[in-house]
């Protein structure tokens, strides 16, 4: 089954703290039996899956502006796993915006339910994975520029990879098999960019398919910064990666790489959340194009201009643009 992956990082986090759940309790199963193997996939499991109609109904919700709707209103036909799954996504939505009147209301029902235990586990794996989001400033406009390296080169480009399913494996084979020098990988490690995440669904793959001597580099999406960013700049130190920006450079190119401010893993609406580059970094970049020295420039970022699927960010008027 494909992972379901949302724009709201409370629901990206959610899936995070489930997937770990998920993943302990297989692992304690597997202890208790012999030559067992545990996956590391939980996209399929009923948790996840009554997890991802709630977020779903959720996202729509407030996309129409609504600030509460009642559970009962989508759980009217659903198992018991459908019904704890909604409760607690709404409590974990109601945590994150800080809605206190909310949260003393759903902690007071689920307080006298018979929801299975996971749910609150989870819950406590949601509260204690979030950190506040880092940023790596440049002391000097000449930091975080690297040798690109030999005149011909070969660059691999990937991106929102980082699930660590089958599939995923399978995209890092082809890869390997180009022999590329550099590998690129223009962002999102699923399902919000916690510490294990990086490990498990980017850098181990990354080390068990590709040679010690490829150079890897992350961008960073919304994804890997909504657990917060500690796992995203773990990873960047364990890659030899300043930064979530950087330029790569020979004699001909230069390759820029467009970081992502803090702002970027706290939305609580995709719909009013517009990426943007950090004001200090701008300047960075400028200083870069202005002195490429007849370099040609390759600028990457993990976010689009615009979109066909829907609308990005909202006017003074609180009006989808774009509409």
């Amino acid at each position: 089954m494909a992972i379901k992956t949302y724009g709201m990082s409370f629901m990206s986090r959610w899936q995070s703290a489930l997937h770990s759940v998920l993943n302990q309790q297989e692992a304690s199963v597997a202890a208790s039996v012999p030559h067992s193997v545990v996956e590391s996939l939980s996209s399929d499991h009923p948790a996840m899956v009554a997890s991802c109609e709630a977020c779903g109904q959720l996202e729509a919700a407030i996309a129409e502006g609504k600030d509460t709707v009642d559970i009962a209103e989508f759980v009217t036909k659903g198992s018991l796993v459908s019904k704890c799954a909604h409760m607690y996504v709404w409590l974990a939505a109601a945590k994150f915006s800080g809605n206190t009147k909310r949260v003393r209301e759903l902690e007071a029902e689920i307080r006298y339910s018979v929801c299975d235990p996971l749910w609150a586990k989870t819950l406590f794996e949601f509260d204690s994975n979030h950190q506040e989001i880092p940023y790596r400033h440049y002391e000097s406009l000449d930091d975080f520029v690297l040798p690109l390296g030999d005149d011909k080169l070969k660059i691999a480009f990937v991106s929102d990879w980082g699930t660590g399913t089958p599939l995923a494996k399978n995209v890092m084979r082809c890869i390997a098999e180009q022999k590329p020098d550099i590998v690129i990988h223009l962002g999102d490690v699923y399902y919000s960019g916690t510490k294990a995440e990086m490990r498990d669904h980017f850098l181990s793959i990354v080390r068990e398919f590709l040679p010690p001597e490829t150079r890897v580099f992350n961008l960073a999406g919304n994804h890997d910064l909504y657990a917060g960013g500690a796992g995203y700049y773990w990873l960047l130190d364990e890659l030899g990666q300043p930064a979530s920006y950087f330029c790569l450079r020979n004699k001909h190119w230069q390759i820029l790489s467009i970081g992502a401010p803090p702002q970027v893993g706290r939305p609580t609406d995709a719909i009013s959340a517009v990426p943007a580059i950090e004001t200090k970094e701008v300047l960075w970049h400028q200083h870069k194009l202005e002195n490429a020295d007849g370099r040609k420039t390759v600028m990457l970022s993990h976010y689009q201009l615009f979109t066909a699927s829907g609308n990005i960010g909202r006017t003074e008027d609180n009006r989808p643009l774009g509409s």
